[in-house]
């Protein structure tokens, strides 16, 4: 690999960005936005020293990490690691794209985004999503121009929701096509979910596919269709909460999505074989 620097290539004048100059706002190490023209100013290979977030909003670009070019057109972010040498060019002669960057000190706070030190990753985002990143880089650059007590937080708080908006991503999830990943996200979300009426329905729409791939997808992996592992993991859950004694069989019920106790108590005696009562009395 090329000795590269660990320096930042300022846009050409007049183009916005903010550098932090030793301001006490150190999560925030670099912000920039607009358009730009990157077969005139090409950004060279260099390392950073955070972790850049960069969105192409409109046009195109070529991200360059020394080795090769990765095409990044519109409705795509790039997250780079701090020790993943790269750069910005044209994808084509005339091109011009409008972007969105930040360069954050510290590494992406949640780890299903973060593409390693030395690596990059590149996400879509939807048109709702890319209007929620939108709008946090315009609440980024207010902050930046109060330089109160409060900047610091308020810029802490930003990075947080902005990690949140990509880890939740659905559009992320749907290319994340390998079936080991679907399941994992569909088994964490059905845990999380246990009073989802309509599991099969819910998920679908978590996951952007269809009810017919989601239940092949169980059948393949996990010998059941979606409503039926979804009624095994509401089971263990009622159980669960009848053996804390904290709350009564109704409220259980209720917790657990049912409109009316019965429903639950019946529900609960075919799969255990006893009803809520006496299974808190054995527990």
């Amino acid at each position: 690999m090329k000795n590269y620097q660990r320096v930042i290539h300022l846009p050409p004048g007049g183009r916005p960005r903010w550098v932090n100059q030793g301001l006490r706002i150190n999560e925030l190490q670099y912000l920039s936005w607009g358009w730009r023209e990157y077969g005139r100013h090409a950004v060279p290979v260099s390392f950073h020293e955070g972790w850049t977030y960069q969105y192409v909003a409109k046009g195109r670009a070529l991200l360059d990490v020394g080795e090769r070019c990765i095409p990044v057109p519109r409705g795509h972010l790039a997250i780079i690691g701090p020790s993943c040498p790269n750069g910005w060019q044209a994808a084509g002669r005339a091109e011009r794209c409008q972007i969105f960057n930040w360069i954050w000190r510290d590494a992406p706070s949640l780890p299903g985004i973060n593409p390693g030190e030395e690596a990059w990753r590149i996400s879509a985002l939807s048109p709702d999503e890319e209007k929620q990143l939108r709008a946090l880089h315009e609440e980024t650059r207010r902050e930046i121009t109060r330089m109160d007590e409060a900047a610091s937080h308020a810029i802490r708080a930003i990075r947080g929701r902005l990690d949140v908006l990509l880890a939740r991503s659905p559009s992320r999830k749907k290319r994340d096509g390998s079936e080991n990943t679907r399941l994992e996200y569909a088994l964490n979300w059905l845990r999380q979910h246990p009073e989802e009426t309509r599991p099969v329905t819910a998920l679908a729409d978590y996951l952007q596919v269809s009810p017919a791939t989601l239940n092949r997808l169980f059948q393949k992996r996990m010998r059941q269709n979606v409503r039926e592992f979804a009624a095994t993991l509401r089971m263990e859950s009622a159980r669960d909460l009848l053996a804390a004694e904290e709350l009564s069989v109704k409220e259980v019920a209720f917790r657990l999505g049912y409109s009316h106790a019965n429903d639950f108590t019946r529900a609960y005696s075919r799969f255990w074989g006893c009803n809520p009562t006496d299974s808190r009395r054995k527990r």
